[in-house]
């Protein structure tokens, strides 16, 4: 409710009360009432993950990414002298298709809490803001773990492109053991085509990494990457720390070459509206893109079966 009082002559004996959610012990604070919004409502997610920025996109037009994908050199030979040229050889290539895919959020806001709303923020603008940000936190947790073969509708992520495997208790395999400095240095060390650019892991790994860094009295780096953030460094590569930490990354580490990871956009995020069925503004946020990790099996690594305990 809206509750305002006034002293003459004190124009700083002023109390304005707004609510902007329903708090109630029937809620769960999700419900927006049709009063006044506070300009000073506090925004509580979690820090958004660098992942994203670090992201190739470009625009892209067709229903499918087409592209050959190289995938073995030309063989020499030894011959002898004025003898005959071995046969003409060619670099081996295969090509690949990775379709598009189409990304939603929904939202939908009273007519109500719109119009109580606009001389003090404008609530519509505000969850389209949220809406997007919810869009790029699901990208990032799919450009993690998507799975095409568990749900068609999703892209294929890191996790899946990536099979250049490097198991760390290869005694006990599906086993954990321990993250050790040296399993990251085997890490970085295992692409065959170049060194990874990146490590993406858990927080909970990258704790496990400082507290390594520490004991050896190692210094700590750090790297400013795309979209203004600053990541620590290990070994020269700036380390993604995965927001949701809880099941994505619980065992692994990537040790991506993000020069060969690219997102085919067909569509950027955009904005409709829906139908009106009732007093309400319905709205929806759709992006159509894929992604595309050329080499995986060579110019990438992920570690597995390590913990950061």
């Amino acid at each position: 409710m809206l509750y305002r009082r006034t002293t003459m002559g004190n124009e700083n004996d002023v109390m304005d009360i707004r609510r902007a959610l329903d708090t109630s012990n029937s809620t769960t604070g999700n419900v927006l009432v049709p009063l006044v919004i506070s300009d000073g409502v506090r925004m509580y997610i979690e820090t958004r993950s660098p992942l994203w920025n670090i992201i190739n996109k470009f625009d892209f037009d067709g229903y499918a990414f087409v592209y050959r994908e190289q995938t073995g050199l030309p063989v020499a030979s030894f011959g002898a002298e004025l003898g005959a040229l071995p046969a003409a050889q060619n670099a081996a290539y295969v090509q690949r298709t990775v379709p598009i895919k189409s990304v939603y959020v929904r939202g939908e806001l009273s007519g109500q809490i719109i119009e109580a709303s606009r001389s003090l923020v404008n609530v519509l603008q505000r969850e389209i803001t949220n809406s997007s940000i919810g869009l790029v936190r699901t990208l990032e947790q799919k450009i993690i773990a998507g799975d095409a073969t568990a749900n068609p509708n999703e892209f294929d992520g890191l996790d899946k492109w990536i099979t250049n495997t490097v198991e760390m208790n290869p005694g006990t395999p599906g086993t954990p053991v321990s993250l050790t400095l040296a399993m990251v240095d085997q890490l970085i060390d295992a692409p065959q085509g170049g060194n990874p650019t990146h490590l993406i892991m858990s927080k909970a790994m990258g704790r496990r990494i400082w507290s390594l860094l520490q004991a050896q009295q190692r210094f700590n780096d750090v790297a400013d990457i795309n979209g203004g953030f600053q990541v620590p460094v290990y070994g020269g590569l700036p380390i993604i720390r995965l927001f949701d930490n809880t099941t994505i990354l619980a065992n692994e580490i990537l040790a991506p070459n993000m020069d060969m990871v690219s997102m085919p956009i067909l569509k950027n995020v955009t904005y409709e509206e829906l139908a009106h069925t009732r007093d309400s503004t319905d709205y929806f946020l759709k992006m159509y893109l894929t992604l595309v990790v050329e080499g995986g099996a060579r110019y990438h690594a992920k570690a597995i079966d390590v913990k950061s305990s």
